[in-house]
């Protein structure tokens, strides 16, 4: 399975500023109520950018783009239950970003990595997971 690097990449490079340095993506679903959205997390070295995409993972709609002084805050969160929530846990990560002006964004991403690595996006989703988390640390409050 090829790395959603090769796919991604061009997604996102259409969303960079001049200069601006993607540190790492991956994709994720974001969840509202009562739908579930496809969505490419970035993280730059000046924002955290959130773009839906369709199945086809192509961009549909406007990206949001949020700031360091737009972060409210990040909480990572745990699966519950009984069952499937351990496998979970390890697999994926629960994130809520919330934003200055009212906005709460619930994503879910595979953490990519390990013996499933490599269906759950390979080394691209990996790296972006390791690189929207150190990004939401050091700019939260």
């Amino acid at each position: 399975m090829p790395d959603i690097g090769e796919k991604l990449g061009p997604v996102i490079d259409a969303l960079l500023e001049p200069a601006e340095t993607l540190e790492g993506m991956c994709v994720g679903s974001q969840s509202g109520f009562m739908s579930s959205k496809f969505v490419v997390i970035a993280a730059t070295d000046r924002r955290l950018i959130v773009q839906e995409t369709d199945r086809r993972q192509r961009p549909k709609g406007d990206p949001l783009s949020i700031a360091p002084d737009q972060l409210a805050g990040a909480d990572s969160g745990m699966f519950v239950g009984e069952g499937t929530a351990g496998i979970m846990n390890a697999t994926s990560q629960k994130l809520t970003v919330k934003t200055t002006d009212g906005r709460k964004l619930k994503l879910m991403m595979a953490k990519g990595g390990g013996p499933l690595g490599g269906l759950m996006g390979g080394e691209t989703q990996e790296r972006g997971v390791q690189a929207v988390n150190a990004w939401l640390e050091r700019n939260s409050r």
